[in-house]
């Protein structure tokens, strides 16, 4: 991109589909240390191998991943939901919405209130998400 450089503080590391619990702690760690993880909270990437929660929305069933809830409860990291979108002439708008913060302390992990904490961060996700497309729906894959 022209005339944009990338601090040297941000750092990119892909996961790949190898050994997923060294790519979880790793993740992990990094929140914990402060940093920020960017994850697609509203794609599964392997279906038989991820949980998830099912919605309905203009009537297509979806399911959300519950990596992105767990990882934020684990990490006591907030969700910040953002959205990139086409405008007219070529200009990208971001849009940054408000952060859905997990409660602190998490439940114990494998426990009904836990499951209930994971689904309602991806509720409120699946919300924002779902706005969105309404506002922009040429401009988001949601089918």
């Amino acid at each position: 991109m022209m005339g944009v450089t990338k601090p040297a503080t941000l750092k990119s590391v892909e996961i790949g589909t190898g050994f997923k619990a060294q790519a979880t702690m790793l993740a992990l760690r990094h929140l914990q240390s402060g940093g920020c993880l960017h994850l697609t909270g509203d794609r599964l990437k392997e279906k038989a191998d991820q949980r998830s929660v099912q919605r309905t929305f203009h009537g297509i069933t979806r399911q959300y991943p519950q990596g992105m809830a767990n990882l934020a409860l684990l990490g006591g990291a907030a969700i910040l939901p953002y959205f990139c979108t086409l405008q007219p002439g070529g200009r990208v708008r971001i849009d940054i919405h408000p952060p859905l913060r997990p409660p602190i302390p998490p439940a114990p992990a494998g426990s009904a209130e836990r499951e209930s904490q994971i689904e309602d961060l991806i509720r409120r996700f699946a919300a924002v998400l779902e706005a969105q497309i309404e506002q922009t729906p040429g401009n988001q894959r949601w089918r």
